[in-house]
């Protein structure tokens, strides 16, 4: 079982670093479109479970760039799948081909 780690909900207060701001109106028009982003992440705290001693993480979103250009979302999207391949050693078969 992988080790356990949260997410904070508090997003970036600074304009310069959230830029889903600008992008709430394509999430109210737009809600089951999906919006690839490059984003950086930081620890905001460490929870020690008392139980067991282990150390809980919880990230925050220190930056976060929603990507609109089709062209640098596909690039995105090809080296996500290639991050994903390296961690999991699973490949993602093409969309073209059935199972």
């Amino acid at each position: 079982m992988p080790a356990p780690i949260r997410l904070s909900s508090t997003l970036p207060e600074d304009d310069r670093d959230n830029g889903l701001i600008k992008m709430a109106g394509r999430f109210i028009t737009q809600p089951g479109e999906s919006v690839w982003a490059v984003c950086r992440l930081t620890t905001k705290r460490l929870t020690t479970d008392l139980d067991d001693n282990q150390i809980i993480p919880t990230v925050r979103l220190e930056m976060v760039e929603p990507i609109s250009d089709d062209t640098a979302a596909e690039r995105l999207e090809a080296i996500a799948d290639a991050a994903r391949d390296r961690r999991t050693g699973a490949k993602k078969l093409p969309l073209d081909v059935e199972p």
